[in-house]
């Protein structure tokens, strides 16, 4: 027993190591071409390219609901090392992808044309571009969907270290997209939107090919097993009521705000959602590097370890992204303007805020993926839809019927996902047989302490000092610090320290011997 928890310790490392080795490269070549494509395409055209590309993304909800319940079956069931059973799901798995992209195209070329039309605050002359931008990204969806049984089979079987090659390809050819845009004779907007839609079929081919020459199930062709389906159609519509109040929530506040404040707003909007984007990625790396251990601890009927996974992944999921949301909270200003050559109004406030939002979600995934698990998810994903869904006719109300300012929707959000978590934790955790008081003493006390006095003197300190680079680094090394220091003190408890302890022990001592052999 021993011996296996150690291995599964082993490969969480290493998956870990190769996720976070491909999020550096992401996060160094993502903020290089976030900034050029916003100088590139100018602060109306990247607003414009993000809210036509979000009534795709609207579309497409149907995508992430499927997705969930793609990567569950497939996850379970290699689980379950049941190969016959595992060959039945996964071909029935691509018969529904199949049938979704059928119904996402006639849904986008119909409704959502138009809608883009009719509806869309489009600057003037910008019409034809807007229809173009519109379809690139309409494809690359559909490739999206029909290449998603690939992609969570590798998952599934924790190739991660191929994963983080696949995608880190896909990132070094967004930075060629970059380099070269500049110097294409056409318009840059439509230019960009099809080189997207280029890069995003050369990577899914990645997955898909490596899919079918190493796993025996992704050679399967579509299948029909009409009981089959119909289980894994009622697990999709349960998780599609969560997955449609995100989406829609998400890109409605997104056309909201363009209804209301123009493309501009969109452009600070877009460039807030790329650093949640960045940031959240070193959140779910650890995550997904813990995610396919939840689904298959519950499949092997090991609930010990599940929780233990749990409770695990929750905390330290928020302590890691409390280390890089807190230094650019506090230095939200200077970040920006190192970063872009223009920064768009607003951007500072909604950046902060949605970091805060963020945090709240690197709590809620674990308990996803945990009653995800279990199947039981029906009852779960109609509450937690509602209660989400909620933010946007609130913002609504408040943008028609007020003067409060555009960052009120993001401050909306924040209520609505503190809210929601509480009714997740309050519904979720019975399930899983873990004590809501069990819960709060080892998962919610230790952050709020944590997030309470890790913050304390890092915001004390950013609003005595003077700005300068100097005190900016110095700011962003004591937020640092000050998280890990609270982290390991405040937020661990003797067991885990003892395991960090060892952990780092045995590096040291690794790197001792390398030393000693190398002289």
């Amino acid at each position: 027993m021993g011996s296996l928890v150690n291995t599964e310790k082993k490969r969480i490392a290493q998956n870990t190591l190769y996720l976070y080795l491909r999020m550096l490269i992401n996060l160094m070549v993502g903020l290089y071409t976030s900034r050029i494509i916003l100088d590139v395409l100018g602060v109306s055209d990247y607003g414009l390219y993000n809210v036509v590309g979000g009534v795709v993304v609207l579309f497409s909800f149907l995508t992430g609901a499927l997705g969930g319940a793609t990567s569950r079956y497939i996850t379970y069931h290699v689980g379950k090392k049941n190969v016959e059973e595992l060959i039945k799901v996964f071909g029935n798995l691509k018969t529904l992808h199949i049938l979704l992209a059928l119904v996402i195209f006639v849904l986008a070329e119909t409704i959502g044309l138009w809608f883009l039309n009719t509806q869309l605050n489009i600057p003037a002359g910008r019409e034809a571009a807007s229809f173009w931008v519109y379809q690139y990204a309409m494809f690359s969806a559909l490739i999206g969907i029909l290449s998603l049984p690939y992609y969570s089979d590798l998952i599934a079987h924790e190739r991660l270290g191929i994963y983080a090659v696949f995608t880190t390809i896909e990132t070094v050819l967004k930075l060629v997209i970059v380099i070269v845009l500049p110097y294409i004779q056409y318009d840059s907007l439509i230019a960009y939107s099809f080189l997207f839609l280029l890069i995003t079929t050369i990577t899914r081919l990645l997955f898909l090919t490596y899919s079918r020459i190493k796993f025996v199930e992704a050679k399967t062709k579509p299948l029909f097993d009409k009981s089959l389906l119909h289980e894994i159609s009622l697990f999709t519509i349960w998780t599609l009521v969560g997955h449609f109040a995100v989406m829609g929530t998400t890109q409605g506040l997104n056309i909201l705000l363009n209804l209301f404040y123009g493309t501009v707003v969109n452009a600070a909007r877009g460039v807030a959602v790329q650093v949640q984007g960045v940031i959240m990625q070193f959140c779910y790396n650890f995550q997904m590097a813990l995610n396919p251990q939840l689904t298959k601890s519950y499949a092997d009927g090991d609930l010990i370890n599940m929780r233990r996974l749990l409770i695990i992944s929750s905390k330290f999921s928020f302590y890691l992204l409390l280390l890089l949301t807190l230094p650019i909270v506090l230095e939200t200003e200077i970040v920006l303007d190192l970063w872009l050559k223009s920064v768009p109004q607003h951007t500072i406030w909604f950046v902060r805020l949605i970091l805060f939002q963020s945090l709240m979600l690197a709590l809620s995934n674990p308990l996803s993926i945990s009653i995800q698990a279990t199947g039981k998810i029906k009852k779960i994903k109609i509450i937690e839809g509602l209660c989400q869904i909620l933010t946007l006719p609130i913002s609504f109300l408040v943008l028609m019927f007020s003067n409060y300012p555009p960052e009120s929707v993001f401050i909306i959000g924040c209520l609505v996902e503190i809210f929601t978590q509480i009714i997740r934790v309050k519904l979720i955790l019975p399930i899983i047989s873990i004590k809501v008081s069990k819960y709060i003493t080892e998962v919610i006390i230790p952050i709020i302490k944590v997030l309470f006095m890790a913050s304390l003197l890092p915001f004390l300190y950013s609003i005595c000092r003077e700005s300068s680079i100097l005190n900016f680094c110095i700011s962003m090394l004591f937020c640092m610090i000050s998280v890990c220091l609270c982290s390991y003190y405040l937020g661990l408890s003797h067991n885990e320290r003892q395991y960090i302890n060892r952990l780092i022990a045995s590096k040291l001592s690794l790197s001792s011997v390398t030393r000693k052999f190398k002289s």
